[in-house]
């Protein structure tokens, strides 16, 4: 039996496909499997595939998905296939860095039967990490899941990717963990429960993960994934309510999960078509039954639109109204009407919608990650922060940015980032991952 399974879910991912393959095989440690789950890709992914396997038959599996079943479904599916201790899960268009095995294997060893190991990730190109799960010395050195999420409260880690954490397949097995079919942040509902769940963690105090962030999977907005946050806000309520010994910190961490979802869902509903809507309205309603059995942690988030106005032909109105006010408050706070969105995200492209539709020049979308620069979101063309720097200083007194859904720390940083190129403090707003729906 091997040490490591590694699972990679693809979808249209001939351009990078070879490449996350080939941080696995270029480890010095060898002792691992690597399952392929080809979701009815519509390129040359499957073909890609088939051909590393044919390379390294004894080390890939390939496994063909008759028809799209999304990323969770597809690391289901890899998760019945493996046979290694632990699993490590690794999307397609991302990569394994350095020797990380050999330094996971040397960890495994000192701390064996741990249930979960959080490694370091980091952005291609870009700022982000998750270096902040890593500063509390005192935290690194304890095996209590709950100290971890206590620290994830306390500084309000809202990142919830799973493949960062190095999982016991014995563990997954014996509390039947699998990903739920949302197709897009299913993530959040497995974390979640992961890190609730687990008896004991060790920390993987080098990077491990490199985020490209290249995928399409992540950017999804339609009726399939709208339908999906409902799915998952309900399924961590459930999850709360049916777990009542939990300590306070970890009841705290999922309803924080709950808002979060909700949040990501409200966000997005500016971006639907008129059918999507009426189709969402209807999932909702059909929904009611379930959310009330759960009415009084609904009742505590203020996330009513779930279980009293489901299905009255209303609710997604209601919400969409609710979030546009809130867009709108930040807004108005600042003086001039050119604008740009800072960090390219579908949130940004929902509040550019909303500010447009209210009367506001959008000059455009602004993010540090070179990848997205010169191209075109959802309307909204993509600028580098160099586009301030090609202004005189005098004109950027009169531009307005506004930085959405970033963390506060993050965007203190952006915002000072913005006033070396002469924008005014006061022009600088921060959106917060909180619509006015979640309270």
């Amino acid at each position: 039996m091997p040490l490591f399974s590694v699972i990679i879910p693809v979808f249209n991912a001939e351009k990078d496909l070879e490449a996350a393959v080939n941080s696995i095989l270029r480890q010095e440690y060898t002792d691992c499997e690597i399952i392929i789950v080809d979701d009815a890709s519509t390129d040359d992914s499957g073909l890609i595939a088939d051909k590393l396997s044919a390379n390294t038959p004894k080390k890939i599996k390939v496994i063909h998905n008759t028809s799209r079943s999304g990323v969770g479904t597809s690391r289901n599916i890899g998760l019945s296939a493996v046979k290694g201790d632990y699993i490590i899960f690794l999307d397609a268009d991302d990569m394994l860095m350095g020797d990380c095995l050999n330094g996971l294997t040397q960890l495994i060893r000192k701390c064996p039967g741990t249930d979960l190991i959080v490694a370091r990730w980091k952005k291609d190109g870009g700022a982000a990490s998750n270096s902040r799960l890593f500063e509390d010395t005192s935290l690194l050195n304890s095996s209590d899941p709950i100290k971890l999420v206590a620290h994830m409260n306390e500084i309000n880690w809202l990142n919830y990717v799973c493949w960062h954490y190095i999982v016991e397949r014995k563990f997954l097995l014996e509390k039947r963990l699998r990903f739920i079919n949302a197709w897009i942040a299913e993530d959040q509902e497995f974390v979640t429960k992961l890190l609730c769940l687990a008896a004991s963690v060790a920390y993987f105090n080098h990077t491990m993960y490199l985020y490209r962030g290249t995928g399409v999977i992540s950017k999804s907005m339609d009726l399939l994934t709208s339908v999906g946050f409902v799915k998952i806000v309900i399924s961590l309520a459930h999850f709360l309510k049916n777990n009542p010994q939990f300590k306070e910190e970890q009841k705290k961490f999922i309803l924080s999960r709950i808002k979060s979802v909700s949040g990501m869902l409200t966000g997005r509903l500016t971006l639907l078509n008129e059918a999507e809507l009426e189709g969402l309205e209807e999932f909702i309603g059909s929904s009611a039954r379930k959310a009330h059995e759960i009415h009084d942690i609904f009742k505590a988030l203020g996330l009513f639109y779930l279980i009293e106005k489901g299905g009255q032909g209303s609710s997604v109105l209601n919400i969409m109204q609710e979030v546009e006010n809130s867009v709108l408050s930040i807004v108005s706070q600042v003086k001039c009407k050119k604008l740009y969105i800072f960090c390219a995200s579908i949130d940004a492209s929902s509040t550019g919608s909303i500010l447009l539709k209210n009367g506001y020049h959008v000059l455009g979308l602004v993010d540090n990650n070179p990848a997205f620069n010169r191209a075109t979101q959802n309307k909204f063309f993509v600028y580098g922060p160099e586009v301030f720097s090609s202004k005189n200083r005098e004109d950027n007194h009169d531009c307005a940015v506004i930085v959405c859904h970033q963390s506060v720390e993050m965007f203190d940083k952006i915002a000072r980032q913005l006033m070396q190129y002469g924008l005014v403090k006061e022009n600088i707003r921060h959106l917060k991952p909180k619509w006015a729906i979640v309270n």
